[in-house]
């Protein structure tokens, strides 16, 4: 995936980026890979690494 094809997440409205977050979360529950569900959300590996890492240590609605 080229990093153009990603889309900005600073540019998201703050609930469209808990969506995003909560999607992460069902995706990676149902045992998808984090590079497969950057892929879906159009987003980076990093992003989704930490939107799990922190949802699973304080609670999705931690950020």
């Amino acid at each position: 995936m080229a990093c153009n094809d990603k889309e900005d997440g600073r540019k998201l409205s703050r609930q469209t980026q808990y969506e995003r977050r909560k999607q992460a979360m069902r995706l990676h529950k149902r045992g998808m890979a984090i590079m497969d569900i950057a892929a879906a959300l159009r987003t980076g590996h990093v992003t989704v690494h930490s939107a799990i890492k922190v949802a699973t240590a304080d609670g999705l609605k931690a950020r």
